[in-house]
Parts: C-alpha cells; sequence; structure tokens
C-alpha cells in the first residue's frame, strides 16, 4: 500500500488544526479528572491517618507506626486504573470522530491521503495518543501526590508513588506482594506453608497478568471495531453489547456447569481440585492468546470498513 511521509504529515497537521478543540477538550478532561482524583485520594489516607493517630501514644500526632495509612495508595490505585481504562476506551471509540457528520465525511473523504495514511494517523492519534496523554497526566498527579505528601508528612518516612501503584495494579503485583508477605508471616510464625500451592498461586497470578494486558488490547480492539461500524453513539452501543454477550456467555456457562453436576456418572465431582488449577495458567495464556487475534481480526475489519466509508450513508446518518 502507498504510504508516503510528507503526505501523513500535512494530513496529520491538518487534522491537529481542525480539530484542536476536540483533543484539547480529552487533554483537559483527562487531566483534571486525574488531579481531582489525587487530590480527593489523598485526603481519603490522611483522614485514616489522623484518626488512627487519636488512639496512638500522642494524640495530637499520629504515630510513626501509623505511617502505613497514607503509604497505602492501593485504593487509590485502583480507582484511577479503572478511569484510566474506561479513557482508553472511549479514545478507541473516538477514532473516527470525523466521520460523525456529512461535512466531515466530505472532508475526510476527499483529503489528498491514502486510506492507510488517514487511518494510521487517527488510530495513532487516539491510542497511542491517548495513552501518552493518560500517562503525561498521571506523572502529573503522582508529582502533586508527592507534593501534598512533602508538604504533610515530610520526607522522612517516604513518599510512596502513584504511578508506581497503578503499573501494579495493572500487572496484579500487588496480589504477589500480598502473598509474599503472607508467606514470610508463616514461616516466623512457624506455620508449615506448601511451596507447591504457594508457586501455583504466583504462575496463576501472572497468566492472570497477562491476561489482562491482552484484554485491555482486545477491549481497545473491539472499541474501534465499534467506531467502524456505528459513528454515533458506538461507545454507547458497544458498551452494551459487550455486557449482553458477558451475561449470555455467563448464563450458558452456568447452566452447562449445573448440568454436569446433577448428571449422573459425569465425573467431575471426582476430578481433583489441585489438578483444575495446574491447568489455569495454561488456560490463561489461550486465553491471552486468542484476545490477541480477536483484537488483530477487529483492528483489521476496521480498515476495511474505514475503505468502504461513504459520503452518504443510511446507516451512519
Amino acid at each position: 500500500m502507498d504510504f508516503n511521509k510528507e503526505r501523513f504529515i500535512h494530513f496529520a497537521q491538518y487534522d491537529l488544526v481542525i480539530n484542536k478543540t476536540f483533543y484539547r477538550n480529552f487533554a483537559l478532561f483527562i487531566s483534571i479528572s486525574l488531579i481531582g482524583g489525587t487530590v480527593l485520594a489523598f485526603m481519603g489516607r490522611y483522614l485514616l491517618w489522623t484518626s488512627s493517630g487519636v488512639n496512638a501514644s500522642s494524640y495530637y500526632a499520629p504515630s510513626p507506626t501509623d505511617i502505613i495509612h497514607y503509604q497505602n495508595m492501593e485504593l487509590a490505585a485502583q480507582y484511577i486504573f479503572t478511569f484510566l481504562t474506561f479513557m482508553m476506551s472511549i479514545f478507541a471509540g473516538c477514532w473516527a470522530h470525523n466521520l460523525r457528520n456529512k461535512q466531515g465525511r466530505i472532508n475526510e473523504l476527499t483529503l489528498p491521503a491514502t486510506n492507510l495514511e488517514k487511518f494510521v494517523w487517527h488510530v495513532g492519534l487516539m491510542v497511542i495518543g491517548g495513552f501518552t496523554l493518560c500517562l503525561l497526566s498521571l506523572l502529573l498527579a503522582d508529582g502533586i501526590n508527592a507534593l501534598l505528601t512533602l508538604l504533610i508528612y515530610g520526607s522522612e518516612n517516604g513518599i510512596p508513588s502513584l504511578t508506581a501503584a497503578v503499573f501494579n495494579v495493572a500487572d496484579l503485583s500487588f496480589i504477589s506482594d500480598r502473598l509474599n508477605l503472607t508467606i514470610q508471616a508463616d514461616f516466623k510464625g512457624h506455620i508449615n506453608t506448601n511451596l507447591e500451592e504457594y508457586e501455583s498461586a504466583i504462575s496463576i497470578i501472572r497468566a492472570a497478568g497477562v491476561l489482562m494486558f491482552t484484554s485491555f488490547i482486545f477491549n481497545i480492539a473491539v472499541y474501534m471495531f465499534g467506531n467502524a461500524l456505528k459513528y454515533k453513539y458506538n461507545i454507547i452501543l458497544t458498551y452494551v453489547i459487550l455486557q449482553a454477550i458477558s451475561a449470555i456467555v455467563g448464563i450458558i456457562g452456568s447452566i452447562l456447569f449445573a448440568i454436569q453436576l446433577i448428571t449422573p456418572n459425569s465425573g467431575i465431582k471426582e476430578i481433583d481440585l489441585q489438578t483444575i488449577w495446574s491447568h489455569v495458567p495454561a488456560a490463561l495464556y489461550i486465553w491471552s492468546a486468542a484476545n490477541i487475534l480477536l483484537g488483530a481480526f477487529f483492528i483489521w475489519k476496521s480498515f476495511q470498513l474505514y475503505k468502504k466509508a461513504q459520503i452518504t450513508t443510511s446507516f451512519n446518518k
């Protein structure tokens, strides 16, 4: 396919000028939301810290042993990670925003650039650019969190990183860290610990982390495909369809499992639980591979639909 670098740059410059308000509003919303969430989360940790200090040795200030309350970033990180995941779905569902109305389709489809150049620019800006914007906004929020921590608590007890906490949530590191602490406590208390079960749990957590990452990619591809199919209200429609499919699959799975349980000589009751857990990582990796393949298919299909876009269309008026 023909891909000209200079033509691609000219198209990108044109799009940034024409849609600067659209992109600026996205940037402001992300930044303001993350900063506001960071401040609220900090206030919540501060209230926990001060309330725990009432029961400590000093009535007027928290005890140093209660410093964990303001260092615990897990809850705030989970909320921020959920928000960023939601925003990436929004970004992916807006890559074809220029096609929402007839005039936009006229401008988009008559510009002197190939379909591949325009598709790569829109997807790159909204997905890769959107992720970069989220990361920069997260770093800005982390800086504000560090500043507030320094002003209120000082630096002697360390300054927790909000960015590191979000990435720990993203790859499930906080679960494995907690499991490690539990195992260490067991050993200190002379409690017998099954290391095979521990290693199995860690392997499942790692496989689940890979699944989370590939599911993130798959989710982006699905919302991209939804926007290629429908230019208006596509994000809402895609979300509703995904929830409906999930509910149907869950119901069917539950029915099949119930049938297996009540069927005589089905063999499901004799299955060793340890055997099931040993196959979980492989199943999760297979699921991850399916996410990548399906995601690639939806991205390819989105491009095929973009090439067939028309100025006048009855479906996407």
